[in-house]
Formats: structure tokens, C-alpha cells, sequence
């Protein structure tokens, strides 16, 4: 584990020299790791999309099988596999997520060992102290600024992975509330006890989440056409030919 830690503390130390601060130095790690697993998020929310075209046909194998939920579970979840839809996603997402928060938190938690330049300027961003929980800051005598930075970093980080939730619950035919709920409360307890790099780090993974949700709902187009439908224009263009 500590070798890991290493190597991610040597990582996000490696963008020091932007700003000469761990805050900017975290930015910048969280956007490459963005950009190392963009293929993953645009898959998962062009899912999204996917479901959303979907909706009429599903609705239809619910009328179908309407006192038998069991079957219309397992057809709707055949026919979003057939169409490419991710079923896991979002929470394979998430857990790559918490896996790579989870080392950012340590990596700063124990900032002394795996950080080079770990000085408190250093790791400090407008009093801001990026090794210190929120909850530790709250409860500090002195809070001021720092105490201020960190609760806004806070309610953007957690207001943020809830608008997206809720954005691509409008759009997917599955019900996934029950798990976003636990999730949510996994993300805010996280987000209080561990120190206040992760933040940091979550609001830039969900802003990053935010932007390809929408150039995915503008600009990927997903159409269904059903099978029935596929069969009667081949018939249609064999007979014309």
C-alpha cells in the first residue's frame, strides 16, 4: 500500500510546479485521470442516452408482462445489453471514483511521507489546509477563511455529484434512486472525514462528469429501431431489388 501511495503522491507532486501549490497540483491530476478514463465516462453516459431512446420499448415489455416482473426485468435488461447500454456503469464509474479519492486522501493524509515539498505553504490554499478534514477545520478554534473555502468546496463537491445524478435519472429507464441515495451518503461522509484534497479532487471529476454528460446529450444521437421493424425493411428492399 505504501508503495502505491508513493507512486501517487510522486504523480500529483510532478504537477507542482503549476502554481507551486498542492491545490493547482491536484487540479491537474484530477483532470488527466479524467482524460486517462474519458473513453469509460463518455460509454457510461452515452448509455444514458441510449436508455432514453429506449423508453417506448421498455414501456411496451412492461405492458406486456405486467403481472409478471420477474420477466419483464430480465427483457428489459437483455434489450438494453443488445443496445449497448452499460447496466453497470455508473457504478463501476463511482467506484473508480472512490478508489482513486481514496488514495488522494491518504496520499495527503500522511502528506509528510508521500508528498515532496510538503511544506504548509505549500499545502495550503488561502489558509486552506488540504491535509485537514472539513470536519476538523469546523471544529479548529480558528476557522475563517479556511473554514469558508472548505464548505464551499464542500456543498459544490457533493451539490454537484447530486445534480448528476438526478440529471441522468430523468433520462434512464432503470430505477436506480435506492443506489444513488447510498451512494450520495458514501460521497458525503467521505467528503467530511477525509481530508479536504478530495474536495478538491471530486468537484473537478464531477465538473469533468457535468461537461461530457452534456456534449453527450447534444451531440450523440441514439435511435431504436425494433427488430420486427428490421425484418419488414429487409423483406421490403429484397422484394424491390
Amino acid at each position: 500500500m505504501s508503495k502505491i501511495l508513493e507512486t501517487v503522491g510522486n504523480f500529483i507532486s510532478s504537477f507542482f510546479q503549476y502554481g507551486e501549490n498542492y491545490f493547482f497540483a491536484i487540479i491537474c491530476f484530477a483532470l488527466i485521470v479524467k482524460l486517462i478514463f474519458l473513453f469509460s465516462s463518455f460509454k457510461y453516459f452515452k448509455s444514458i442516452k441510449i436508455s432514453d431512446a429506449l423508453r417506448p420499448e421498455v414501456a411496451k415489455i412492461n405492458r406486456k408482462h405486467k403481472n409478471n416482473s420477474d420477466k419483464a426485468t430480465q427483457e428489459v435488461t437483455q434489450l438494453l445489453m443488445k443496445s449497448g447500454y452499460s447496466v453497470f456503469g455508473g457504478i463501476g464509474l463511482f467506484v473508480l471514483h472512490a478508489i482513486i479519492g481514496a488514495l488522494v486522501a491518504f496520499t495527503f493524509k500522511y502528506a509528510d511521507i508521500y508528498l515532496k515539498y510538503a511544506e504548509k505553504n505549500a499545502l495550503s490554499f488561502f489558509g486552506l489546509d488540504l491535509t485537514l478534514s472539513p470536519v476538523q477545520l469546523f471544529l479548529s478554534a480558528d476557522v475563517q477563511y479556511s473554514g469558508l473555502i472548505c464548505l464551499v468546496l464542500f456543498i459544490f463537491a457533493m451539490g454537484l455529484q447530486i445534480y448528476v445524478d438526478i440529471l441522468m435519472e430523468k433520462k434512464l429507464v432503470t430505477d436506480q434512486a435506492s443506489a444513488d441515495k447510498i451512494i450520495w451518503a458514501i460521497t458525503g461522509l467521505g467528503l467530511l472525514f477525509a481530508p479536504s484534497a478530495l474536495s478538491v479532487c471530486w468537484l473537478i471529476f464531477k465538473l469533468f462528469d457535468l461537461g461530457t454528460y452534456v456534449y453527450v446529450v447534444k451531440f450523440y444521437k441514439a435511435t431504436f429501431v425494433p427488430a420486427v421493424e428490421n425484418d419488414a425493411g429487409k423483406k421490403g428492399s429484397s422484394k424491390n431489388k
